[in-house]
């Protein structure tokens, strides 16, 4: 039989069943660095530890693995007392010794102890209207907290692991935000407040698995940094009574031209190359998700907890290849197995449905350029960009035909044109939205110049006509880059 006990932080709070453990039993203390050692040996009543295993493991799995064996070989020859500090709940070790223990067949029985977190509670006299998270600080790195709610971090047991629990800490909560440290001192567990950012500036004897760290949750306006939950948080206080009439107006048409223009926002400072750009319109996009969810969410149809359940759901699905027994050599694999989930995810049969799927509200260029694009996929395509070139010239003659008529069907044949456009620069490997965007501001850039030829004849453009304004232009067209507009010769 192996007993596995808590002892907590302190005499206090062991109880009389561990005590009555503890003194019928043989011990294996986790560390002479407790209260416990010195009592057991003031009561004449031998015990072993563990703290040389501590001396040779290389890290925290390779010493709990280490205890678990050593406890396993003792409690097959007798029963066993395992004791540690603190509580059992939530500790590496314990779930490493139960494991272990089943697989020896040994039986083992577990008797709670007092946390280091309840106990630093009790010193601190702090009561909060909400239950406090408890976290081992070994676990902060990487964790998602809830700042809304207060915080205990138990085991700050060295200066390094409170330095990186600082760091960690300092994601969420403000540099100068008052913290209650709770930590053992000549036999006494005290408590003192003190600024988090001085938290690993304290003197290496605050730190030990005794210590905890005790966090009141700060206020929306005193966060330091903010997550999604705080995004989703503020666009609700934004809309309810109180708050910006502006937002509590917004509906989900009304939202949509910010979406659009949002998205169109990021992809400019994607272009631009501008990082501090990119990082402020991710946040407007963001927001406009949020805003959209915390709508639907008003109206009881989904929330932003469903949006993004879904995705994770949606990722997982379409990536068998990183979550299932699926393999994938390269990209084109991957977007050939991300086309066929997608097609039984939205239960399109046919490569119609596939074609119709496209969202009509994309720019049209680029709707037009998808669309080919899956029919692509079913053979349906030209063969050369060349080929495709000579139906932009058949839809050029029947634009014409239809412009000279003054027909009503000249609309028609322009999207023809257009199109057919499209299919010959896809074919030959352009994106025309690009080129477009592309001549469009070689467009305003030759315009500029003609104006400031214009404007330094003390003229208005409006003053030239047509054919005088194009003469400038050919000249801008074809002048050396560096030539300076105004010296230009511009006869009115």
């Amino acid at each position: 039989m192996l007993y596995l006990i808590g002892a907590g932080a302190a005499l206090c709070h062991l109880t009389q069943k561990c005590w009555e453990l503890l003194t019928a039993h043989p011990v294996m203390l986790q560390t002479r660095n407790c209260y416990l050692a010195p009592l057991l040996t003031g009561r004449g009543i031998p015990f072993d530890s563990c703290d040389d295993l501590y001396e040779t493991a290389e890290d925290f799995d390779e010493l709990n693995e280490a205890i678990a064996e050593r406890l396993a070989a003792r409690a097959k020859e007798e029963d066993l007392v395992y004791a540690l500090p603190g509580a059992t709940s939530g500790k590496a070790v314990c779930r490493v010794i139960a494991g272990r223990a089943k697989e020896a067949g040994i039986a083992l029985s577990v008797f709670a102890g007092v946390s280091f977190a309840e106990a630093a509670l009790a010193v601190s006299g702090l009561f909060f209207e909400a239950s406090p998270r408890t976290l081992y600080a070994a676990e902060l790195p990487g964790a998602a907290l809830d700042v809304t709610v207060p915080l205990v971090v138990q085991e700050l047991s060295t200066p390094l692991i409170a330095a990186d629990a600082k760091l960690a800490l300092c994601e969420y909560y403000p540099d100068e935000w008052s913290v209650t440290l709770v930590s053992p001192d000549e036999g006494r567990y005290t408590a003192r407040d003190l600024p988090l950012w001085t938290l690993d500036r304290l003197s290496p004897q605050c730190f030990a698995p005794e210590t905890c760290l005790i966090l009141s949750p700060p206020e929306f306006t005193e966060l330091q940094r903010r997550g999604v939950a705080q995004v989703g948080e503020l666009v609700r206080r934004l809309r309810a009574p109180g708050g910006c009439p502006w937002d509590r107006e917004q509906t989900f048409e009304s939202l949509r031209p910010d979406v659009l223009e949002e998205a169109y926002e990021v992809a400019e400072a994607i272009d631009l190359k501008d990082e501090d750009k990119l990082c402020e319109e991710l946040g407007d996009l963001l927001l406009q998700v949020v805003f959209l969810s915390v709508i639907a969410e008003e109206r009881a149809l989904f929330t932003l907890r469903d949006v993004t359940t879904g995705l994770c759901a949606k990722l997982v699905y379409r990536h068998p290849h990183v979550f299932g027994d699926a393999v994938a050599e390269d990209s084109a694999a991957v977007l050939a197995a991300w086309d066929k989930l997608k097609k039984a995810e939205k239960h399109q049969t046919t490569q119609t449905d596939v074609l119709r799927a496209v969202p009509k509200p994309l720019p049209a260029l680029t709707r037009a350029r998808k669309v080919q694009k899956k029919a692509k996929d079913v053979g349906f395509d030209w063969n050369d960009p060349l080929d495709a070139l000579q139906k932009v010239k058949e839809e050029t003659g029947e634009f014409e035909a239809e412009l000279k008529a003054q027909s009503p069907a000249a609309k028609e044949e322009l999207g023809d044109l257009l199109f057919s456009v499209v299919n010959a620069a896809r074919l030959a490997g352009l994106d025309p939205e690009d080129a477009l965007n592309r001549a469009t501001e070689k467009f305003i850039g030759r315009f500029e110049r003609v104006e400031q030829a214009v404007l330094h004849t003390g003229k208005r453009m409006e003053d030239f006509s047509l054919a005088e304004l194009d003469a400038i232009w050919e000249r801008v067209k074809h002048a050396p880059a560096g030539e300076n507009p105004g010296e230009m010769p511009v006869n009115p």
